[in-house]
């Protein structure tokens, strides 16, 4: 799969060193800061995201950029039928729920979001220990 990473702060690192580790093919990088993106000399690099997306034509996008960004990035993506890992959280507002959820729908894509957290021991313990519990004004589940 042609891969590509939008966001090169600490976790879009990672992205990349696990997916070159796995001899991944990884076939463009994007940031708006153009020096993260000088260290990276096997691939092509752009600061504009829906440039990489238009010309690349990945078959996954890894998104790795502030909270804020993810919703655009995600629907843009789904849009043109590219897959995409998205780290958590999927978005912050709820409003923008079910516009992911419709562009989802609508493509021939699929979605993901990391969320790799949720095996850490203290996290399970969390997560028992409320099992039983009521949450007052909180809309959360724990299953």
């Amino acid at each position: 799969m042609k891969t590509a990473i939008i966001g090169l702060g600490v976790i879009g690192n990672v992205h990349y060193e696990v997916l070159k580790s796995q001899n991944k093919n990884i076939v463009a990088l994007c940031d708006v800061r153009e020096e993260k993106l000088s260290k990276f000399n096997d691939v092509n690099k752009y600061t504009d995201y829906k440039k990489m997306i238009d010309i690349e034509k990945p078959d996954v996008v890894h998104i790795c950029t502030p909270h804020y960004l993810h919703t655009e990035m995600v629907i843009y993506a789904l849009n043109k039928n590219v897959n995409v890992f998205c780290e958590k959280p999927l978005c912050i507002k709820k409003e923008d729920i079910p516009l992911i959820l419709e562009a989802e729908k609508n493509s021939k894509a699929k979605l993901g979001v990391c969320f790799q957290n949720r095996y850490l021991p203290r996290n399970a313990y969390v997560k028992e220990f409320l099992s039983d519990k009521k949450i007052i004004g909180a809309n959360a589940s724990f299953s």
